[in-house]
């Protein structure tokens, strides 16, 4: 069975983004992905899309094998990916 999401709920994951797949492009030519980020501390994959239209769709690549920090959210019933940072250790 299919988790669904409802809108305005999202998370902040910390992991490494170990997917970046290309996905068809949006109705207006910007880029989409299908991305994978595997928590360090949960444990868990997530699955996620760029949202289409979204900026991010342009920079998601270059974060691609890195520690990352990810905001997830949902989109249209769908666990969306709405912000990417690398992650920095504040020790």
């Amino acid at each position: 069975m299919k988790a669904k999401y409802k809108d305005n709920d999202s998370i902040t994951v910390v992991g490494i983004l170990n997917k970046a797949e290309r996905m068809p492009n949006s109705y207006y030519g910007n880029p989409r992905y299908l991305v994978s980020i595997t928590s360090e501390y949960m444990g868990n994959t997530f699955h996620a899309r760029t949202k289409p239209n979204a900026s991010l769709g342009y920079s998601i690549g270059n974060h691609f094998g890195e520690k990352v920090s990810a905001t997830l959210g949902s989109y249209y019933g769908h666990l969306s990916i709405t912000n990417v940072e690398g992650f920095k250790n504040e020790t």
